[in-house]
């Protein structure tokens, strides 16, 4: 069964094309706001973004560049909005670096 749930997820289905489309719809009215905090530690430096406005949702994730993190970040947004791998498209989540360490994700 864990087979065919991940080949259906790179299949087009009314469900996915559902969960982009709310996505979308939460991109565009407020979009996602993500909070960043970096760390050393023995193995290097690294950033953690945290989302602050998914209301019961929550992304936490890492990278150790921003371009790493960015898209960290926007894989854990289509995960968290359960959108399959057949809709998922990087190019459709813009992201902005505010000057408090904040990142903002968008659609346009």
């Amino acid at each position: 069964m864990k087979y065919i749930n991940i080949i259906k997820s790179y299949l087009p289905s009314k469900e996915g094309k559902e969960a982009l489309e709310n996505l979308l719809f939460v991109l565009r009215e407020s979009g996602v706001n993500v909070e960043i905090e970096e760390f050393s530690d023995e193995t290097g430096r690294y950033s953690i973004a945290h989302s602050t406005n998914l209301g019961n949702k929550e992304i936490i994730t890492s990278g150790r560049s921003l371009e790493e993190l960015d898209r960290n970040v926007k894989d854990a947004i289509f995960t968290i909005f359960k959108v399959p791998k057949y809709y998922v498209n990087f190019n459709l989540i813009n992201s902005s670096l505010c000057p408090d360490k904040k990142l903002k994700y968008a659609t346009s």
